[in-house]
């Protein structure tokens, strides 16, 4: 078959926009699997050791378990994305860790600005996005051109995905209402940020030399 170049382009572009629909829905899929099963370890891990002398070395490990999980599922993605994907686990368990700790910080202020709308989820979810988005910028610049906006994608994609986490886990009052709340924000984060992603993996860094 023998296709002008106008409809080589045609064909192009619709491969193009096929897999990146198909890299976002994969995205979305990997922050929701990885923010439930980190969630349901760090829950384990801190309920082993919660009252005891090692609570707060329980913690930490829990923390960083979160940020392995987290990054190793969306490394998944990503490897058959860009080449050396192995170090994206790496700068995204330090940065999960590091959003963690700011993030329960800054969720202890319980700032209402209306009923049951609190300002602190907000905030915590920015800050969150934030340092998860800065430590991943590392490993994104490498593979793609702009990567500075992987930071401000993942600032939205964290206050959005914790307030409303936050708006549907306080209606589910219930004895483990943690696995519900994960699904939620790891669907949302994924929503937000998988779209910077898959636009990003359309430009290369390799592109800026040709």
């Amino acid at each position: 078959m023998v296709y002008k170049v106008d409809q080589l382009h045609n064909v192009n572009d619709q491969g193009a926009s096929s897999s990146g629909w198909a890299v976002w829905i994969y995205w979305v899929l990997a922050c929701a699997a990885g923010w439930t099963v980190g969630e349901a370890l760090f829950g384990a891990i801190y309920s082993a050791v919660n009252g005891s002398a090692y609570e707060t070395l329980g913690g930490i490990i829990g923390i960083a378990v979160v940020g392995v999980v987290v990054g190793s599922i969306q490394w998944l993605v990503l490897r058959g994305q860009v080449r050396q994907a192995g170090q994206w686990i790496l700068y995204s368990a330090v940065g999960i860790a590091a959003g963690v700790v700011v993030s329960q910080w800054l969720d202890l202020l319980d700032i209402n600005i209306a009923p049951a709308v609190e300002l602190d989820e907000l905030l915590a979810g920015a800050a969150f996005g934030m340092m998860v988005g800065t430590a991943q910028q590392f490993a994104l610049g490498q593979w793609i051109i702009r990567a500075c906006w992987w930071i401000p994608a993942n600032i939205l994609g964290g206050a959005s995905s914790f307030f409303i986490g936050g708006l549907i886990a306080r209606p589910l009052r219930v004895n483990f209402p943690e696995i519900p709340t994960a699904i939620v924000i790891g669907t949302l984060y994924g929503m937000v940020t998988g779209v910077t992603l898959v636009v990003g993996l359309r430009k290369p860094a390799s592109d800026e030399s040709a």
